[in-house]
């Protein structure tokens, strides 16, 4: 397998390297590997492992509903989100 990306979630190191096809939505893929990391999460006895691909799923379920119509978001500009930042003169 070509080991496309790396992560370490809460202490537990996890690889994946299936590529989207040209065919494959962002939202399909984000829920593929929801389901990957419920998978895999069911071999992990309770603790902060399992806990951690939990929220990995979580996660990856919150960016499908995010894709889910097919347009992509845009990251929020100004508002009460951003810190307020003032120049020293």
């Amino acid at each position: 397998m070509n080991v496309l990306g790396r992560a370490t979630v809460g202490g537990l190191a996890v690889w994946w390297g299936a590529q989207m096809s040209e065919h494959e939505t962002p939202a399909k893929r984000y829920r593929r590997l929801a389901e990957e990391a419920l998978d895999v999460a069911q071999n992990f006895p309770h603790g902060a492992h399992r806990d951690a691909l939990l929220q990995m799923a979580q996660v990856w379920q919150r960016l499908a509903d995010t894709y889910a119509d097919g347009t992509v978001p845009h990251p929020r500009s100004g508002g009460a989100d951003q810190p307020v930042v003032q120049q020293q003169q």
